[in-house]
């Protein structure tokens, strides 16, 4: 966004229905930052959470579905990921019927907050079903843990065109 005339920037006026951010810190400060990543396993197969976790250095996979059961994949049912090391279920974190009055509960907050104490330590991953972040619930865990600690956030296997990103 220019002024009119200039090629300068305006600062602090946003474009209808854009939002305006701040963020302070240096390049050295974001790559310091704590990793969290988020994971839909939809048509994938455990062999690929496995690398994932290898390749990322990924200590914790928290699994965010209310119910950890998948009729047509059962590698994806608790019973089969409890035997990893790295998988542990919370099911406070799980949402019901797509709907989301799970956000103000304490019990979710202490969630939130179990999450982000792992991530002071190392590397988490949160996994659900839905391979796309924007039609999952972890995506609003995962901003709700950035709230409690500043962290850097990927969401691994899924790519989005560059004009559906919702950059601000």
């Amino acid at each position: 966004m220019t002024n009119k005339g200039s090629n300068k920037p305006q600062v602090g006026k946003p474009r209808p229905g854009q939002k305006l951010i701040s963020f302070s810190a240096t390049a050295r400060e974001i790559t310091h930052l704590p990793m969290l990543y988020t994971w839909g396993y939809q048509s994938r197969d455990l062999e690929e959470l496995q690398a994932i976790v290898m390749n990322h250095g990924i200590k914790r996979v928290i699994d965010v579905r209310r119910k950890p059961w998948s009729k047509y994949q059962p590698d994806f049912r608790k019973e089969r990921l409890s035997q990893f090391s790295w998988y542990e279920h919370y099911e406070i974190l799980g949402n019901e019927h797509k709907e989301l009055p799970w956000l103000k509960g304490d019990h979710w907050h202490t969630g939130v907050k179990a999450v982000a104490n792992l991530l002071k330590q190392h590397p988490v991953l949160l996994m659900c079903l839905e391979r796309n972040p924007d039609h999952c619930h972890r995506k609003e865990v995962a901003a709700a843990i950035f709230h409690e600690v500043k962290c850097q956030i990927e969401h691994l296997g899924f790519v989005r065109p560059v004009e559906q990103m919702n950059l601000l």
